[in-house]
């Protein structure tokens, strides 16, 4: 992920191009370092796992503000998409049916930018999520999302190469990495399961997190 200084450099050369979109509002209202007082984790269920081309199926939010979680904020949004699910995409239990009465993938964006307003994002395994948003924003606005972001999927990689061991196969999984955090298992029935599966682990991380920071 881009450091503080990046994003700054990069909203700034490309604010002519969204002038008057949500991301300028975005922008406007989110600092480009990482805080971890106000946090949204997110997690993507998407068609496949190549950033550059797979659509987004459902989207799943919620806000961790001052080290809790705020049930309050939880949002589970299907998008509309016809695109065909590669096998090694996971999609939990939406069906097409379900696809096709989802909402219009540009409506869904705005929701979650504006959801995002003030807030750190927080996901496991940023390549994929914030690739394909960065692909959904520079088609509708002009430019990538280009906001602050937690990984902890990054972390655990980082932590496990401080350490020299190689992590076992599915050792970094983000229902591993919560058992090895003490936390109980999460059923992950959708997009917001996970974003509250995340926010969980990132809480019981954030000694790590906020070191790394």
């Amino acid at each position: 992920m881009f450091s503080a200084l990046s994003l700054r450099l990069r909203r700034r050369s490309c604010r002519r191009k969204v002038a008057d979109s949500p991301l300028t509002e975005l922008w406007n209202a989110t600092s480009s370092d990482v805080g971890y007082e106000n946090v949204l984790s997110l997690d993507l269920e998407t068609t496949g796992l190549d950033p550059k081309k797979d659509d987004i199926v459902s989207m799943g939010w919620v806000v961790v503000e001052l080290g809790r979680i705020r049930l309050s904020t939880a949002r589970h949004l299907l998008i509309r998409s016809s695109a065909p699910i590669a096998p090694s995409a996971t999609i939990h239990g939406i069906r097409e049916m379900d696809r096709q009465q989802g909402i219009e993938a540009t409506d869904g964006l705005t929701q979650l930018l504006e959801a995002m307003r003030g807030t750190t994002l927080l996901v496991h395994g940023a390549r994929l999520d914030i690739g394909v948003l960065d692909r959904y924003c520079q088609d509708a606005f002009g430019a990538p999302l280009l906001m602050p972001v937690i990984d902890t999927l990054a972390l655990a990689q980082q932590r496990a190469a401080r350490a020299s061991q190689p992590p076992a196969q599915g050792a970094l999984r983000l229902m591993a990495l919560r058992k090895q955090h003490g936390l109980p298992d999460a059923s992950s029935h959708n997009a917001l399961g996970d974003a509250l599966a995340t926010a969980e682990l990132a809480l019981a991380m954030m000694p790590e997190l906020r070191q790394s920071g």
